[in-house]
C-alpha cells in the first residue's frame, strides 16, 4: 500500500515512502520504536523539505498497547548548513591549492638563490679587509635559508589542516620500522642543532619495530615533538627520544624535555587548533608557528589507529607520546 499523495513522502534515495514504512504506522503494527527516520516531503509551493520522523508505542496499565506518540521535525536548516559547508570545503580546498603553489613558487627560487650564492661564496677568497663583512653575509645567508623552510612548512601545515577538514588527508599506509622512522629523525636534528644533545633510548627488543603506517606522516610527528621540545626548552638542556612495546599490541614513541611544563588545562587545549601556550617562549632561533603541529599530529595518529598524549609537570618539563598499533603477523 503507497501513501497517499496528500503526504507527498520520499526517501531521500527519491523512491515514494510506503504507507507501511511510515515510523507511526511501524509502531502502531509492530511495536516498535522508530527513530530519526530521515524523509522528503514536498510542500504545497513545490518545495523539498528534509523531516526526520521518529515514533514509538506506549501500553495502558494492563500492559496492552495504547497508542504511539510521533515526533516530527523540519532538518532542512541542517541539511542546507551541511550543503553550504561541503562547498566552503571544497572552495577553500581549490583556494588552499592555488595559493600553496602561488607562494611555493616564488620560495623555490629564493632557496635555489641563496643555495647558488652559498655554493659560490666558497669559492670565493676573501681578504681580511673584508673577512668580517664576507662572514656576515654568510650568517644572513644561512639565516634567510632557515626561514624559507619554515615559510614551506607553515604553508604544508595549512595546507594539511585544510586536507583534514576536507577529510582528503593523503595516508599511504605501507609496512615500515618505527624504529628506524625516529633514529633518523633524530639523526637529521642532531646535525641542525650540534652540540646540543638529543638522546635516544631504544627499550629492549626495540632493535626493529614493524608496524602499517605511513612512514613520512610518523616522520612528521616525531619532528613535530622533537622540534617543539627543542624550540621550548633551555639551550644547555638535552632532549630525550624513546620508544618501548606496551602489552606486545603497540609501540610507544615518546620525547622529552626539561622546558617550563603544562597545566592540566593546557594539557588538554594544545591538541587543537591554532592553540599555543602564550606564556610560554620559543628559545634559540626557532620560531613560534601557527600552533597547528599538534593538531595535525593527532589527527595523523588517530588515522593510524593510535593515541596521543602529554605528561607534563609545571617547572619540570613535558613528555609528548604517540602510540601504533604493532604489525599483526600470521604464525
Amino acid at each position: 500500500m503507497n501513501a497517499p499523495e496528500t503526504y507527498n513522502l520520499r526517501h531521500p534515495t527519491g523512491e515514494a515512502l510506503a504507507f507501511d514504512e511510515l515510523p507511526i504506522v511501524q509502531a502502531l503494527r509492530r511495536g516498535e520504536v522508530v527513530s530519526d527516520m530521515e524523509v522528503i516531503y514536498r510542500d504545497g509551493e513545490g518545495h523539498d523539505r528534509n523531516i526526520s520522523m521518529s515514533a514509538a508505542p506506549f501500553d495502558n496499565a494492563g500492559g496492552k498497547l495504547e497508542g504511539v506518540v510521533g515526533i516530527t521535525y523540519d532538518i532542512s536548516p541542517l541539511r542546507q548548513a551541511e550543503k553550504e559547508a561541503r562547498a566552503r570545503t571544497g572552495e577553500l580546498e581549490e583556494f588552499m591549492g592555488i595559493a600553496s603553489h602561488e607562494l611555493r613558487t616564488p620560495l623555490t627560487t629564493i632557496k635555489t638563490a641563496i643555495q647558488l650564492v652559498q655554493r659560490w661564496a666558497k669559492d670565493v677568497t676573501v681578504d681580511e679587509t673584508h673577512s668580517d663583512k664576507f662572514e656576515a653575509m654568510n650568517r644572513l645567508l644561512e639565516r634567510a635559508d632557515r626561514q624559507v623552510g619554515t615559510l614551506n612548512r607553515l604553508i604544508s601545515d595549512l595546507l594539511d589542516v585544510s586536507r583534514i577538514q576536507a577529510n582528503k588527508l593523503s595516508i599511504q599506509m605501507k609496512t615500515c620500522d618505527v624504529t628506524k622512522i625516529v633514529r633518523d629523525v633524530v639523526n637529521e636534528q642532531r646535525q641542525v642543532v650540534e652540540p646540543r644533545p638529543i638522546l635516544l633510548h631504544l627499550a629492549e627488543g626495540c632493535e626493529t619495530v614493524p608496524v602499517l603506517a605511513d612512514a613520512g606522516r610518523i616522520a612528521q610527528v616525531v619532528m613535530n615533538y622533537l622540534t617543539n621540545a627543542l624550540k621550548y626548552s633551555a639551550l644547555d638542556r638535552p632532549v630525550s627520544v624513546s620508544d618501548s612495546i606496551e602489552e606486545g599490541q603497540r609501540v610507544r614513541v615518546a620525547v622529552r624535555d626539561e622546558g617550563p611544563g603544562l597545566t592540566s588545562q593546557e594539557q588538554q587545549r594544545i591538541w587543537e587548533r591554532f592553540q599555543q601556550v602564550e606564556r610560554i617562549r620559543s628559545r634559540g632561533n626557532h620560531s613560534v608557528g601557527l600552533g597547528l603541529g599538534l593538531y595535525i599530529s593527532r589527527m595523523v595518529i588517530v588515522r593510524h589507529s593510535g593515541q596521543v598524549g602529554v605528561e607534563s609537570v609545571l617547572g619540570e618539563g613535558s613528555t609528548f607520546w604517540f602510540t601504533l598499533p604493532l604489525l599483526k603477523t600470521t604464525s
